[in-house]
């Protein structure tokens, strides 16, 4: 059994991931019975009362028992929490013709490795053992738990021949203190207007389901015009360093934003939606984008320059996605195209098989609700839409992307310079992949049966600095907290945002996991080469009414069709 360490942090944060690794495998299968919970409190018990027992050796034997009594109430809330999230995992989107089973598998399968590599050897060993023990607890050893100890096992033997990184100096990014915006301020003209719940009247319906198609046009010859511009120029370009400055293009789907010399920036970044058009509203009005690019028109030489950056999945889990946070960020493009940035969640994915345009990623709510009554040509524009929006966007030297680093093999494979993010294994898997606490994730970890995989601290690092780059800044991941310091303290920084949620947020289905994350976005203040970072929660409870809110001013009609 684990033995705990004598500095209570530290032991701390043992038990935590020795309760991971023992709930992962009680998982594996599937079924979480009652000889595996008891296993583990038993487990719990033990390991405390070896480290307590010796700690406390001369304390009243009252004291002692009440602490271990406190200290295993305690972790065995830790324990349900632990399983309650795995269980979360199952309601995650994979793509169509995956199995979710093979996600959550490869999901847990890292998360044990996470915890291994913060353990010596004999720790490691001593879990190891214990999750032997654990896989026979129910009197039957399932497959899906037997494969997981065998790779497991088989990565602990491997010399995985990891270099630990070169001292560098951290960049000049300050993530400073969650900071509070109003939300009472003026929401932009333009959205009142889009405010409309599809209708059941069949004839209104087709009117906004065209309106909505030829915006969406709008969009793909904008983007269109841009990408002729800028059509080659990442050609041969190793890094962001080669680039000019004070220029702004689209090469194929990579965006290049280079600052003006001795111009500041703000940039407003708001992560996944998910059909949470009020937490969209709210971001806008509290990030007071419109009103900042107004003043900085009339005195671009003494205000910074905004900019506005969405990180992609605009639609599913929520209420309002087509007809509310696509359709709203489309016309917020379309109203500063110089200034806003709409870049490709793996959300937005669909593919065309026998002439039919079917969604490639699951669950897929926006689809499923809008088939029965939208045209071929409808999804058609929309997956042409999809298909063209830009999947990276590279200011200075921080990366924006809906999900963050490619396997190594496909970026072995693939990457030659800038141009080659263009390529669609590398976009495609941009959009897929997971942060891990682990330095690197092992080759045999990141070949996963699903789209989604891991990559460690070190993966990012390698690709990142390719790039030029020293900040990564991505979404995709549901994070609780809505903004996750991800790698914080190195020569290379991630972080994750994530937009979508609300604990009684009436964009979401009652039961939504989504209901558990608090929605952020960010506000990135640059000047001269440094950036500050400034988390703060998005208001979304002053638009789920009637009176901020068009689409709570009558009710959702599409039930009715």
């Amino acid at each position: 059994m684990l033995t705990l360490s004598s500095d209570p942090d530290v032991a701390r944060q043992q038990m935590l991931g020795f309760i991971l690794y023992l709930s992962t495998y009680a998982c594996a299968d599937g079924d979480f019975d009652d000889a595996e919970r008891e296993f583990i409190r038993r487990a719990i018990r033990r390991a405390l009362e070896e480290r307590y027992g010796e700690l406390l050796a001369a304390a009243p034997v009252e004291l002692r028992e009440d602490t271990i009594n406190r200290l295993q109430g305690y972790f065995e809330g830790e324990l349900d929490r632990t399983v309650n999230e795995i269980e979360e995992m199952t309601t995650e989107s994979v793509a169509q013709a995956e199995d979710n089973a093979d996600f959550v598998l490869s999901r847990l399968k890292v998360r044990c490795f996470e915890v291994l590599q913060t353990l010596d050897r004999s720790q490691q060993q001593q879990l190891m053992t214990a999750a032997e023990e654990l896989i026979g607890a129910d009197g039957h050893v399932h497959a899906a738990e037997q494969a997981l100890y065998d790779d497991l096992a088989a990565l602990l033997a491997a010399d995985r021949g990891e270099a630990a990184p070169a001292a560098a100096a951290r960049p000049p990014v300050v993530v400073e203190e969650i900071m509070r915006l109003d939300s009472s301020g003026r929401a932009p003209a333009f959205l009142a207007p889009l405010e409309r719940n599809y209708s059941a009247d069949r004839a209104t319906l087709h009117a906004q389901l065209e309106a909505d198609r030829q915006r969406a046009l709008r969009v793909m010859e904008r983007l269109q015009r841009a990408r002729d511009a800028g059509a080659g120029r990442l050609a041969g370009k190793r890094s962001v360093h080669e680039l000019p400055a004070g220029e702004t293009f689209l090469d194929g789907y990579t965006w290049i934003v280079r600052p003006e010399p001795g111009q500041r920036y703000e940039i407003t970044v708001i992560g996944d939606l998910h059909g949470c058009y009020s937490c969209l509203k709210a971001a806008l009005v509290q990030s007071r984008f419109f009103d900042k690019l107004a003043a900085y028109e009339l005195h671009p030489q003494h205000l910074p320059k905004p900019l506005l950056i969405f990180l992609g999945d605009y639609i599913d889990r929520g209420f309002y996605s087509y007809d509310g946070v696509l359709r709203a960020v489309l016309e917020t493009y379309l109203a500063a195209p110089d200034h806003v940035f709409v870049l490709r969640g793996n959300h937005e994915w669909y593919l065309s098989r026998g002439g039919k345009i079917l969604p490639a990623v699951g669950p897929s709510e926006a689809y499923t609700e809008l088939r029965p009554i939208a045209g071929d040509e409808f999804f058609t524009t929309f997956h042409a839409l999809f298909e063209s929006l830009p999947v990276t966007l590279l200011f200075d030297r921080m990366c924006f992307v809906h999900a963050g680093v490619p396997p190594d093999s496909v970026f072995k494979e693939h990457y030659e310079d800038l141009s080659s993010l263009n390529k669609w294994p590398l976009r495609f898997y941009l959009m897929w992949g997971d942060p891990s606490a682990a330095a690197v994730i092992p080759a045999k970890l990141q070949k996963t049966p699903t789209a989604r995989f891991a990559y460690g601290r070190l993966q990012a690092q390698g690709f990142v600095e390719t790039l030029g780059a020293h900040t990564l800044i991505r979404g995709h991941e549901v994070v609780r907290e809505g903004f996750r310091r991800n790698y914080d303290d190195g020569p290379v920084l991630l972080y994750t945002v994530f937009s979508a949620g609300g604990a009684d947020n009436a964009d979401l289905p009652p039961r939504s996991n989504y209901r558990r994350t608090t929605p952020m976005a960010l506000t990135v203040e640059y000047a001269g080469g440094a950036a500050h970072i400034k988390p703060w929660p998005i208001d979304y409870k002053r638009f789920n009414d009637p009176a901020t809110n068009g689409f709570y001013a009558t009710p959702r009609e599409l039930s009715a069709l």
